[in-house]
């Protein structure tokens, strides 16, 4: 099955790089996973903020 996820090249400062891989090896995921909970954490936030 081919995967439909769309992919990007990401540029990180180090100290950002630094603090998703620590997040990562924490809970034991990926380094894609974590940069994506954070940006969905985001659109939640701004979801939230926009319907109040």
């Amino acid at each position: 099955m081919a995967r439909t996820d769309r992919q990007i090249n990401l540029r990180l400062p180090k100290e950002v790089y630094a603090f998703v891989s620590q997040q990562a090896q924490l809970y034991g995921s990926s380094l894609s996973s974590e940069v994506t909970r954070a940006i969905k954490e985001r659109m939640d936030r701004q979801t939230k903020t926009a319907t109040e």
